[in-house]
């Protein structure tokens, strides 16, 4: 009340205060005994009441509320000019607390999109100082936010050279090249760099003749570069492996000429002949050389297949029984072999890719000794393109050996035909191609890591069949 107290609940003015909204004007009434618009007239003469007084409290153009007083005495003018200040004062406090929290909730949505984005957003004033980064910026760079905030953009450059370049043609007013990607090199905090595709901007103020700052949007490509580079390396194989397959075909024409004519004079001279024993050596030349061309067809094009379901454990011991016996005692052969389940596979061509990398691992280790590390495994990958496979269960073959280990430049070229590091009576460069070649065709992949002075590991996987496969 105006000038008393009371502690009913129940309500007087219902009526008035409904006319109040209905009208959208102020109601003044100094006489409401007998009045129609008191709901409770009895409440009203035990309380004494005599007047009503109702101010509409407007937020823009809508009425939030209705101002209500009731009291014992008339109002007076001013009275009733007190209580228009006070109710638009209290209009101006509604309006000010429903601006608040749509800015609240505008400024939590925000927050939740923009944290929700998995590219790295950050935002840099006219100095190119950090003001504004993301939950993306944190985990794509390694820095928390507390940590950045106030730094210069610098520190995020695999070159500073690039951080000097970029403001020049991208960061500044008058920048043509704004929110066209391009692709620049980053670095963490821990000091690993990668690649990236990222869109920048210059954000200026509402006249746009000055600049709050700088926004960029840093989207990490790693995956995406590696899946470009492993998609050229297989086109060049193919492209490879078109061109020597034509040669080889052609050859291999030739070779049958030559093993056959030679064939046909051998039968002519006497054994033991010089003539002889000097066509001897161009029949063997020519097997090399046939040899030879059978791993290009077989890189090439692959040869017959005969897929089957077979337990790749059980080759697997036969192949580590043979190199026990055949390998020099310097080198300890170790295996750690699992039931992993059948591969539809050729017995012949898994045995040739086991016995090249065994082989591999042989000639890394045969001037120290070492160990050979043969292992078998069931290995399940869920997320589709994970090293180019497809989810499933897969049968893992690792060879590992504690040799030489290779360069990074030796890994990138390892899977090329013709490419060796080995002494030309040694190898032709095909071992590991035909293998690619093999494991591919198998529906599997081959992965290798290696670092100098500490070895090499390749991993093989290949795709599990169902058990109602091998069963039908």
């Amino acid at each position: 009340h105006f000038d008393g107290y009371h502690s009913h609940k129940k309500k007087m003015g219902d009526n008035e205060i409904s006319k109040i909204f209905q009208t959208r004007r102020f109601y003044v009434n100094n006489d409401i005994s007998g009045s129609p618009l008191i709901a409770d007239q009895e409440l009203g003469e035990r309380e004494g009441i005599k007047a009503f007084v109702g101010m509409p409290l407007f937020v823009g153009d809508n009425v939030a509320g209705v101002l209500g007083v009731f009291s014992k005495s008339y109002f007076s003018e001013l009275n009733i000019k007190g209580l228009r200040t006070a109710a638009d004062s209290i209009s101006l406090w509604i309006e000010q607390k429903a601006m608040e929290q749509r800015l609240w909730k505008q400024t939590k949505l925000f927050e939740s999109i923009f944290n929700a984005v998995p590219d790295a957003f950050v935002f840099a004033d006219s100095e190119w100082k950090i003001k504004l980064c993301n939950q993306g910026f944190v985990n794509m760079f390694g820095y928390s936010d507390s940590e950045v905030v106030g730094l210069k953009t610098k520190i995020l450059y695999a070159d500073e050279a690039d951080f000097e370049r970029q403001g020049l043609i991208r960061f500044n007013p008058k920048a043509k090249e704004q929110l066209i990607p391009y692709e620049i090199n980053f670095k963490r905090r821990d000091g690993t760099v990668f690649p990236s595709e990222t869109i920048g901007t210059v954000v200026k103020t509402k006249d746009e003749k000055g600049i709050i700052g700088y926004l960029a949007l840093v989207r990490d490509v790693t995956l995406r570069k590696e899946a470009e580079k492993h998609q050229r390396h297989l086109q060049k194989m193919e492209a490879l492996g078109t061109l020597s397959g034509g040669i080889a075909h052609d050859f291999n024409n030739l070779l049958n000429v030559i093993s056959g004519f030679t064939d046909l004079t051998l039968l002519d001279l006497q054994v033991g002949s010089l003539q002889y024993r000097n066509l001897r050596e161009v029949k063997n030349a020519s097997k090399r050389a046939t040899d030879l061309v059978k791993q290009i067809l077989s890189f090439s094009r692959g040869l017959e297949e005969e897929l089957r379901p077979m337990a790749v454990q059980h080759l697997i011991k036969e192949v580590v029984n043979l190199l026990s016996s055949t390998l020099p005692a310097t080198i300890q052969v170790k295996q750690h072999i699992e039931p992993c389940g059948m591969v539809l596979a050729d017995t012949s061509q898994i045995h040739q890719v086991l016995m090249n990398l065994c082989t591999n691992a042989f000639h890394a280790m045969r001037q120290t000794g070492g160990v050979l590390a043969i292992g078998l495994r069931q290995e399940e990958i869920n997320s589709v393109g994970f090293k180019g496979l497809s989810a499933g269960n897969y049968a893992l073959l690792t060879v590992s050996d504690t040799g030489c280990g290779m360069s990074d430049d030796v890994k990138e070229r390892i899977f090329e035909p013709y490419f060796t590091t080995k002494e030309q009576e040694e190898g032709t460069g095909l071992g590991l191609a035909t293998v690619h070649g093999i494991i591919k065709a198998h529906g599997g992949m081959i992965t290798v890591e290696s670092e100098l002075n500490k070895g090499s590991v390749f991993r093989v996987y290949l795709p599990i069949i169902n058990q109602w496969a091998v069963d039908g």
